[in-house]
């Protein structure tokens, strides 16, 4: 009866030793994917540096000599010749003559010519700039450089009218004598012109040698 008893116990220990061991503990959950690719930034394109602009070179004025013509829209103006005179005088009209004399030790330069208003504007003399350079080394400058109408209204030409004009400047004794050039820049509103006379050993406009030069 014992071994009969024993048996039936051993028989219910394996039946639940073989449940016990059918439970198996399933892992349902998934490792969750490791992200491996990185971001990639995207270089930008290097800007190729922009030149800056290059500023036009200023043109050079024209050179001009005695014998030649400034005409523009306003007004044509000849260059007719340059001399040393002691006493600068012209007729305003038939019985009336103006004349000008320089201070002591000085004498007068003039560069003579014919100008004729085009416009429909008075031109005042005034608005002729003109600075002159003698045998490179004397410099006369705006202020002192008369741009003279030979008129009884010296100071300004009416429109559509013509008149014989002056450049008059005082340049001392010594130079008057041994004159061997002048140039003459002549500025109008944004224009420029050089005017040669002789043999000047630079070519430098006179605003440039006044640095170096005795402004009168």
């Amino acid at each position: 009866m014992k071994k009969t008893l024993s048996a039936i116990l051993a028989v219910l220990l394996a039946a639940l030793l073989c449940a016990c061991g059918s439970k198996t503990v399933e892992n349902t959950s998934s490792p969750e994917p490791t992200a491996t690719a990185e971001a990639t930034a995207t270089p930008s394109p290097t800007a190729t540096p922009t030149a800056e602009p290059t500023p036009e070179a200023t043109p050079s004025a024209p050179q001009l000599q005695l014998g030649d013509t400034i005409e523009n829209d306003n007004f044509k103006m000849t260059l007719n010749s340059v001399e040393v005179v002691d006493r600068h005088e012209f007729s305003t009209s038939e019985n009336s003559t103006m004349y000008f004399v320089p201070e002591n030790g000085y004498r007068f330069l003039l560069l003579r010519g014919h100008f004729e208003n085009k416009s429909t504007n008075v031109i005042p003399s005034s608005s002729i700039a003109c600075t002159v350079l003698v045998n490179d080394v004397f410099t006369v400058n705006c202020s002192r450089a008369e741009f003279v109408f030979e008129r009884e209204r010296n100071w300004e030409i009416d429109p559509f009218t013509d008149f014989n004009y002056s450049i008059r400047v005082s340049i001392p004794q010594k130079l008057a004598n041994d004159l061997k050039s002048a140039v003459y820049t002549i500025q109008f509103n944004d224009e420029t012109y050089n005017v040669i006379y002789g043999t000047p050993s630079t070519t430098s406009t006179s605003s440039e040698s006044s640095k170096t030069s005795n402004n009168v």
